[in-house]
């Protein structure tokens, strides 16, 4: 029973580890984007996110655009026009959040 009692702790303590390291991960990336952030407003720049699927309504569309539009590839129709759209990033507390309407309306109106 003695020995079952160290084997919890010891998973118990790897877990608690595991977590202290996911969130040092995620503490520093979100360092470096907002450091990347101030930089390109300093230049006067701004960052933008490509979603490939705005605008469609088709399920299996979407879903194959967002797969593809999430791994940096630029998403081309039969007419060599960009599919999708740029939805600028907002900040939201402490990183940046992207925000996107599938309303097809607002993103023709935009392009």
């Amino acid at each position: 029973m003695n020995e079952l009692g160290l084997v919890c702790i010891g998973v118990l303590l790897a877990l608690a580890c595991m977590g202290a390291i996911r969130w040092i991960d995620h503490a520093e990336l979100r360092r470096r984007r907002v450091h990347a952030d101030a930089v390109l407003r300093r230049h006067g720049m701004s960052a933008e996110q490509y979603v490939a699927s705005a605008g469609e309504l088709d399920g299996e569309l979407v879903s194959a655009l967002d797969e593809l539009g999430n791994t940096g590839h630029i998403v081309i129709d039969a007419k060599g026009e960009v599919v999708g759209a740029l939805c600028p990033a907002i900040k939201s507390k402490r990183y940046l959040k992207v925000v996107a309407d599938r309303c097809p309306d607002d993103f023709r109106a935009r392009k």
